[in-house]
């Protein structure tokens, strides 16, 4: 005996409108962690640009300091490379594709090789382009050694043996 469905009498399920299925956890924890990454990257952010005035360039003193960084990081890359610097520092910057041979408003750099052949020292005046100063007026110099052991970056060497923000760090190591 074979039963035979009457497809006329099927019962009609509670709601006949079609539900969305739930979120999968897996979505709510994606979500969860791409929200907890960006809070993370803005924090981060927060701390490194306003806690580093490197990167936090508020004036030409600031933006003088961060070109003399790069000035330590591009001569350590080059004695890194060749063994030993060229003859006219002054020249290499210049050629360089940032023109690191001025500072941030435009005035040359005073650049000067030690006897030693490794340790540079570079500055620039102030506004008033004078020796010494304060405030906007103030020298900034920066003394470092190029010759950087194999296979170490420059921040891993060591601090500065004079550091261009010596005198406005609001830390000291």
């Amino acid at each position: 005996m074979s039963r035979e469905i009457d497809k006329d009498r099927v019962p009609i399920a509670a709601s006949s409108v079609p539900s969305k299925p739930p979120l999968p956890r897996t979505r709510k924890w994606i979500r969860f962690g791409l929200v907890l990454i960006s809070v993370a990257i803005g924090f981060c952010t927060f701390v490194y640009v306003v806690h580093d005035p490197l990167h936090s360039a508020h004036g030409p003193n600031d933006a003088t300091a961060a070109r003399i960084y790069s000035v330590r990081h591009l001569i350590a890359n080059r004695y890194a490379a060749n063994g030993h610097l060229p003859s006219d520092v002054s020249v290499f910057l210049r050629n360089d594709h940032q023109q690191l041979d001025k500072d941030s408003v435009g005035r040359l750099f005073h650049v000067r090789v030690h006897e030693d052949g490794v340790t540079v020292e570079i500055g620039t005046w102030g506004n008033d382009a004078q020796p010494g100063g304060t405030g906007l007026n103030r020298d900034i110099i920066g003394i470092f050694r190029a010759d950087i052991p194999a296979g170490k970056q420059i921040e891993q060497v060591g601090p500065w043996i004079r550091d261009p923000l010596d005198d406005v760090k609001p830390w000291k190591w």
